[in-house]
């Protein structure tokens, strides 16, 4: 899919529309949120999503404690991605860490707040010629009220 921004306007085009196109991408989000409570495991469960990332754990967290998160790609463990990380009040800097081989991250919760994990995969087996070359997925996971 093409987007082409011309003012105030965005027009979704296909590839095959246009010429020498260099590249082009289908976009997807996901996202979800965990809300803390205490011995609830829900928050350790895959719920389907294309691209996602599990907190494993019971979802309550604590400053100074460590979060593990895992990614799936396609219901498969995602190992190498970069994993974004940010806090709110951490004026945008925010840190990027590699997914190990298992697909997962350890996260040090250094300061309480809300956390957003983001994860981003481009898949060009999932192109569709003469449409777009890629599928690129997004997906955030918050995790509220670390204290």
């Amino acid at each position: 899919m093409c987007f082409i921004q011309r003012a105030a306007t965005l027009i979704h085009k296909e590839k095959k529309d246009y010429e020498n196109v260099k590249r082009s991408g289908y976009y997807y989000q996901y996202a979800k949120t965990i809300v803390p409570g205490h011995g609830v495991e829900a928050s350790s469960q895959a719920i389907g999503q294309e691209l996602e990332i599990i907190a494993m754990g019971d979802g309550h967290y604590h400053v100074d404690e460590a979060i593990t998160l895992k990614v799936l790609y396609d219901g498969a463990v995602l190992a190498g991605g970069a994993l974004t990380v940010a806090v709110s009040g951490d004026n945008g800097q925010g840190l990027e860490t590699v997914l190990g081989a298992d697909g997962t991250a350890i996260v040090p919760l250094d300061q309480p707040g809300n956390w957003m994990f983001k994860v981003r995969h481009a898949d060009p087996a999932k192109g569709v010629d003469d449409q777009y070359d890629e599928k690129v997925i997004t997906s955030v996971l918050t995790v509220m009220n670390v204290h």
